[in-house]
Formats: C-alpha cells, sequence, structure tokens
C-alpha cells in the first residue's frame, strides 16, 4: 500500500469543521468516506491526493484562484506574503485565495501566512503562469562549452564557473533570473534583436508558432565562437541564442523557445492584473426571436420529405449537400440550421442510416480494391413515427432532451461539438439572471473566461463560444442570439432553472379549426392546426411562417405536389371551404382549378419507369431534349417512354424540376 501524502496528513487535521465541511461537498470522491464511523485522515488524503481527482479539482477554479496557485508554484510551492505583494496581490486577497484553496484541498495555509502547495498538486500544473519551459530543462540540450559561452556573453567570470554541467546550469539561469537582466541585455543589444524578441514574444515564445515569413521560420546550428567566421552581434537571433534569452527546444535546434525565467523578467509580473470577483456582467432585454414551435414544424417537414423521398447518405455518413440546401429551401432555415436539425433528427434516433448495397473487397490481401461501393439511405425510424404522434409540447421537449445528452456527452453526430465543460458554466450564467434577460456576447465571454480558465484560453475565445452557443439555442426555441444571448422561459423550463409547475403547454397554441384564405393565395392559421385541416395544408402548400400565426403559401409547385400525391382539385377546394368561415377566394379557387386542369398530362408507372402521355410532343420533349442525358429516356411509341430510374418518385421529381407535371 503506498504511503499517504506527507502535506495532506500534516495539514488536513488542521482544517476548521466548516473547512472540511465545504471541502467534502466539492470533492465527491471523499462522499464514500462519510459513511465511515470515524474520520480516516489517511484514507481522506489518498482519495483527495490521486491525479485523477486533483485534475477534476483543478479545472473548477475560477481565474483568480488559478492564478494565486500557479505563483505557489512558480515559487517552490510556497508563496509568501511578500512575495505575493510584489506581484500585485494584496494581503487581503492572499487570504480568500488561501481560505478557498484549503476548502478545495488544493492548497494550505502555514506559518507567517505563506500558501503551501502539496507536491502532488504542483505536480499537475503544467506551465505556471504560462513562462514556458525553464531553462533547466532548455539547457540541457547544450554542451558545457556553449554554456560557458552564454555565461561569458552574460558577463560570468569564467575562471569561477564549475566544471560540471548540473553547476554551470544553475548559475546561467540565476543570472537570467535576476530582475532586470534580460531587459538590460535587449536595451544594449542590437535593434533587429530586440526586434525578433517581441516577434517570438507575441508568438507564444516558440518559434514554431511564428506565422509567415521571419527570420524564425528556419533551422539553427551553434555559433561556432572559434573559428571567427562570423560575428554574433550580426545576426538578431544568433545574438539571443548567445545571450542565453532563447534556447533550442530539442537536440535537433529546429524549434527555439524563451526560457521561463527569461520571459518572468521580461514581463516584471507573472500575471499582468488580479480579479478576486468576476466581471460585471450587465443584463440586456432579451429578443425571442425564435419559437419553440418553429423547431418541432421543421423537424416535421423534415421527416415528412424523408419519408416520401429518403435521401442517399455519404459514403462517410451524413447528409449530402444538395439534400441540405433543400431542407434549407424548405423550412425557410439556414444550411448550418439544416445541417444542425439534420443532426438533431439522427441523436434523437428519429432517423437513421439503412444500408442498400454493401462494400465490396478484390480478394487480394495486401492492397484490396474497393470492386463496389457501399450505397446508403437516411430513413424515418418507428421512434419518428412515435414522436410525431405526441402533442407539440412533447415533440419539443423530446429534441431538447435529446439534445442535451448528445452536447454534453459530447456526440459527434452534432456539427460543431463543444465539451459539456463549456455549456454549463454558461447556461450557469444565463440562468443567474431574470426570466426575459440576457447579456452581449463579450460580457459573457470575460465572465466564462474568469469561470473557466482551463477551458478557455481567453476572453476573445470564450466571447466565440458565447456567440455561437447562442445560435444554437435560439434554433431549439430556448432563447435569443443576437445581439443579446439568453434563455426564455421556455429554456428555463427545459433546463430546470426555473421549474413552471404547469409545464410549457401553455407556450404553445390550441389547436385551431378553422383558417383565413387571402387572394394573395396565402392561408393564415392562429393557432396550431386540427389533425384534418393540418394534413391538408402540409400537403397542399408551404409553411413560411409559424409565430405568432401559421401561414402557409400556395403555388402552382405545391398543389402540383399534393396532386402527385393522389389530391383532386375537387377534394382540395371543398376541404378548404370547410375550414374558411370566410371562403375560398375566386383567384384562389382558379389556381387550383387551373393546375389541375394542366396536371395529368404526363403518367408515371411502374413499368422500368414508364412514361405515358396523351401528347406525343412531350413525349419528343422527354426522349430528345436535355432530360434524356438526365434520366436515359427511350420511347415505346409515340406516347409511351421508358426512363432507367430506381423508382417513379425520382421520376416525378425530374420532370417537376424541367417544369412538367
Amino acid at each position: 500500500m503506498e504511503s499517504p501524502p506527507p502535506t495532506l496528513i500534516r495539514r488536513l487535521p488542521e482544517l476548521s469543521d466548516k473547512d472540511l465541511e465545504v471541502l467534502i461537498v466539492r470533492r465527491p470522491e471523499v462522499a464514500a468516506l462519510g459513511g465511515e464511523s470515524s474520520l480516516d485522515w489517511t484514507a481522506l488524503a489518498g482519495a483527495l491526493a490521486a491525479p485523477a481527482n486533483v485534475g477534476r479539482a483543478l479545472g473548477q477554479l475560477n481565474r483568480f484562484l488559478r492564478q494565486a496557485l500557479e505563483l505557489a508554484c512558480l515559487e517552490q510551492g510556497r508563496l509568501t506574503p511578500s512575495m505575493a505583494e510584489r506581484e500585485g496581490l494584496e494581503p487581503r486577497g492572499l487570504a480568500e485565495a488561501a481560505r478557498q484553496l484549503r476548502r478545495w484541498g488544493l492548497a494550505f495555509t502555514v506559518a507567517g501566512g505563506s500558501l503551501e502547495v502539496p507536491d502532488e498538486v504542483s505536480a499537475l500544473i503544467h506551465d505556471p503562469g504560462g513562462l514556458g519551459a525553464p531553462l533547466t530543462r532548455l539547457a540541457e540540450h547544450l554542451k558545457v562549452e556553449e554554456l560557458r559561452f552564454v555565461a561569458r556573453s552574460l558577463g560570468i567570470d569564467l575562471s569561477a564557473l564549475p566544471n560540471r554541467k548540473a553547476e554551470v546550469i544553475h548559475v546561467v539561469r540565476a543570472a537570467l533570473a535576476e530582475p532586470g537582466t534580460a531587459s538590460r541585455l535587449l536595451e544594449t543589444g542590437p535593434d533587429a534583436a530586440r526586434l525578433a524578441m517581441e516577434e517570438l514574444r507575441a508568438a507564444g515564445g516558440s518559434t514554431e508558432m511564428v506565422p509567415g515569413p521571419s527570420i524564425w521560420r528556419r533551422g539553427y546550428g551553434w555559433y561556432d565562437w572559434r573559428s571567427g567566421r562570423s560575428s554574433v552581434a550580426g545576426d538578431a537571433s544568433r545574438w539571443l541564442l548567445a545571450c542565453g534569452l532563447v534556447m533550442p527546444a530539442d537536440a535537433s535546434w529546429w524549434v527555439l523557445r524563451i526560457p521561463a525565467e527569461v520571459e518572468r523578467n521580461l514581463r516584471g509580473r507573472v500575471f499582468e492584473r488580479w480579479e478576486p470577483e468576476p466581471p460585471p456582467l450587465r443584463p440586456a432585454e432579451l429578443a425571442d426571436d425564435r419559437h419553440p414551435l418553429e423547431l418541432v414544424t421543421a423537424m416535421g417537414t423534415l421527416l415528412r420529405e424523408w419519408r416520401l423521398q429518403p435521401p442517399a447518405a455519404l459514403q462517410a455518413g451524413g447528409v449530402p449537400k444538395r439534400e441540405l440546401k433543400r431542407l434549407a429551401q424548405l423550412t425557410g432555415w439556414s444550411e448550418d440550421e439544416a445541417e444542425s436539425l439534420c443532426g438533431l433528427a439522427t441523436v434523437a434516433g428519429l432517423v437513421e442510416e439503412r444500408e442498400l448495397v454493401p462494400e465490396k473487397l478484390s480478394r487480394a490481401r495486401r492492397n484490396p480494391r474497393v470492386i463496389q461501393s457501399r450505397q446508403t439511405e437516411i430513413t424515418v425510424t418507428t421512434a419518428g413515427a412515435d414522436w410525431e404522434t405526441l402533442p407539440e409540447a412533447g415533440r419539443w421537449q423530446a429534441l431538447v432532451e435529446a439534445w442535451q445528452h448528445a452536447r454534453f456527452g459530447e456526440s459527434r453526430l452534432l456539427p460543431h461539438p463543444t465539451p459539456a465543460s463549456a455549456w454549463r458554466p454558461l447556461l450557469e450564467l444565463l440562468g443567474g439572471l431574470r426570466a426575459g434577460q440576457g447579456a452581449i456576447p463579450e460580457e459573457l465571454g470575460r465572465a466564462l473566461c474568469w469561470r473557466c480558465p482551463t477551458v478557455f484560453p481567453n476572453a476573445e475565445a470564450a466571447g466565440r463560444f458565447a456567440a455561437t452557443a447562442g445560435a444554437t439555442l435560439r434554433l431549439l426555441g430556448v432563447g435569443g442570439a443576437d445581439p443579446v444571448v439568453g434563455l426564455s422561459a421556455a429554456g428555463r423550463h427545459a433546463f430546470g432553472i426555473d421549474r413552471d409547475p404547469v409545464g410549457v403547454e401553455h407556450l404553445f397554441p390550441t389547436l385551431c379549426d378553422t383558417c383565413t384564405i387571402t387572394a394573395d393565395h396565402r392561408i393564415v392559421v392562429a393557432g396550431t392546426p386540427a389533425p384534418e385541416l393540418g394534413d391538408l395544408l402540409s400537403r397542399i402548400a408551404d409553411l413560411i411562417s409559424v409565430h405568432p400565426a401559421r401561414v402557409f403559401s400556395l403555388s402552382a409547385a405545391s398543389l402540383g405536389r399534393a396532386l402527385d400525391g393522389g389530391q383532386l382539385a375537387a377534394g382540395i377546394l371543398d376541404t378548404l371551404a370547410a375550414h374558411a368561415p370566410g371562403g375560398v377566394p375566386q383567384n384562389v379557387a382558379a389556381l387550383v382549378e387551373d393546375v389541375a386542369r394542366r396536371h395529368g398530362r404526363l403518367r408515371v408507372g411502374p413499368v422500368g419507369v414508364c412514361v405515358v402521355s396523351d401528347d406525343p410532343a412531350l413525349i419528343e420533349e422527354l426522349v430528345g431534349g436535355r432530360l434524356a442525358r438526365t434520366l436515359r429516356a427511350r420511347r415505346l411509341a409515340p406516347t409511351v417512354a421508358v426512363v432507367e430510374a430506381p423508382n417513379a418518385g425520382d421520376v416525378m421529381t425530374a420532370l417537376r424540376r424541367a417544369g412538367l407535371m
């Protein structure tokens, strides 16, 4: 059995009852120890020091606590009040940081008010302060004579240097770590070296991150100072190497880095500022520009279209671009939103890919060739049919729950996946505001960067995530996106922030059995259409708006689809008249009758596929026109043609696109 961590064993019994209580609540991994009759400090220390548990706790620290912990690690695991004050951290801030960190079990207060970090914790904090690799690690790639040359450039007496490499590294490190050394060297050195150093620091301190053409975009070899073939001062990069301000990251010398001691020396202070409190979040009024009903309607359109005409799936999985464009046109959404809708349908189990033809490989063992490509199509599942039987509020809640499960599980089926560690703090921030309020992405980015420094490297990246997340919330109908990101009443209920005891059904309009038909070929329904009315309107018209009222648009193309599906003009007009108290306008009735009169001039049957027409000229156009290349039609008789196509639906789609019915 491993021995318990000495620092934790020594410090844990010193905690007050309140601190210990908060520690157990914050670190759920020690909850299993609560059933013991007496608290076992050894077991508690072992659970707190486990690397996975320490990493989980570090990920929950805000920026202020993280900075205090990293500064203590830079000071060899102990941060004194005097050192903290030199770094700009006031004694009151150090005391508050120490109080919070000991309640996390990550650091403790010792004599004199210093902050002590256990070795088990400091070992898991990589690159504290973002200073880069320490000089002791980079200098290992230099020879002793090269280190002595650096020491001479720093003004160190070579006769006083030790012979062992580790001791020479220690002397060079001490010289470069002395405050003001790096700045003084750059001030007295060549101007080109100072500019090259600024460029390297702006790129993150490593030559592999320098963009575009630069003096750093090449390999280096150490300057042979004994040959005297060139001047070190004449080459900015070699001058910096000779002074130890940059060093090779490995033995190849292709990548150079700024040592952590040099970077800290140039900064003056490790952290530019300290923020004990989170940045203020100014609330703004939220505009709900997309109702939850729009998501339900768009998903219903997707299922209806894919049930009638299942699209082919890509070889690597997913929906083809042309199908996304078609869905965007049908729903009125953008192509990115249509892609998100398809991903949501997949993770919710409403659609699935079905293999039609399996992939067939050659028998060669070493290098098999693909003889026959795999063919799949996307079909609606039985779960999709069951989803359509739910009330609209239930359908919306099922989609949001599926998104939460997939998003927080980081599903790859959703476009642009982001980890749950980024979503949860954002929802907590938005949930802390009052209903109907939100915040702009820039302020959300600053607050997220402070709350989750391990997830968001800077406020700009966090702001971009907040804007993207706002677009997703808008798509789900749970909030707004631009210019204010926030949660609506439906969103606060869905995410468990403000659970409405009566549910969200009152947010959805009641069933409506009547409609108003206008002279501009529009049909307006004040609420959710009753089943009979809704089924007819979904077949004969295109939905153009769902909130606050549903608006459908009649056109020759939409009526043509209905007639292709078996609807009759008399039945359409009779049903519309039965549900329209104001009657059917004369021009709307004329449109229906005119489309019906022109419909049926071409008839499609299941003979291979067979196309029949009363007009030989139409068959001639089909066989001899540009459609012949697409459909590969052959004439059997003056009024009959055979088309090479998988099914009649594909032929009808091609004919409609060509303007034929």
